[in-house]
């Protein structure tokens, strides 16, 4: 094989690797992505599983639900939960509400998604 030959094949290399590291990349990226998608989705489940509750022990007297109402209370459903809010407010709100959004959390959503997206130390 030619110099030449050899130094495409050494180019053409070099950009494949570069490809595999860029997709690698983007790969972890969307792992994380999910990871927190998830998260949220546990959380979300809480608030039909505690307007279910509440109508059981309200509607059908059934006094063995109150434990998990009162938990349920404490998560998400009466919580708050920055990391959700964020995401919402940078969705779907407009521009005009961020001072009451940083009044309400002390920084503004991308500041609290970008929080959320660092790795907890253990």
């Amino acid at each position: 094989m030619g110099a030449r030959a050899c130094l495409i094949l050494q180019a053409i290399l070099s950009e494949q690797r570069a490809l595999r590291d860029e997709h690698g990349r983007e790969i972890s990226e969307l792992k994380t992505q999910m990871g927190r998608i998830e998260k949220l989705g546990s959380f979300f489940i809480d608030v039909p599983e505690r307007a279910f509750l509440t109508y059981l022990r309200d509607k059908w007297r059934r006094p063995d639900v109150t434990t998990r109402v009162r938990s349920l209370n404490r998560s998400i459903v009466h919580g708050g939960y920055a990391e959700a809010d964020a995401l919402m407010f940078s969705e779907r709100r407009p521009a005009e509400e961020l001072r009451q959004f940083v009044y309400l959390y002390g920084f503004d959503p991308e500041k609290i998604l970008d929080l959320a997206a660092r790795p907890r130390a253990t």
